[in-house]
């Protein structure tokens, strides 16, 4: 079903979103909202946590978040993964190679 596109002229629609939920889909739907709040609630004290985690690290932190597709997440990771001494890697293109994103010829001769 993913990636299939249904066909409905709008009375189809209107017609399908009208009417009465029956109790137990009421009920369903309730405990699904409850879980989905709940959940939201533990990521948001899980990012206070990480955020305040990463305090000492801030100024190596804060370039990372620059970095397009990264965002807080993503560089928090990759600091984690990396350290914040970048000394270790002697050279910019040694990165990377180590992360595994080195850019490789590769040819048949």
């Amino acid at each position: 079903m993913a990636g299939q596109r249904f066909k409905a002229c709008p009375d189809e629609l209107k017609m399908a979103l009208e009417g009465d939920l029956s109790e137990k889909r009421r009920v369903t739907l309730m405990i699904a909202l409850d879980d989905i709040r709940r959940l939201e609630t533990i990521i948001a004290e899980l990012d206070r946590h990480l955020l305040s985690t990463l305090k000492p690290y801030q100024k190596e932190f804060d370039p990372l978040q620059t970095i397009p597709g990264l965002a807080v997440t993503g560089a928090a990771l990759h600091l984690a993964r990396i350290g914040p001494d970048l000394g270790a890697f002697k050279t910019a293109e040694r990165l990377p190679s180590w992360a595994g994103l080195a850019l490789v010829t590769m040819s048949s001769r």
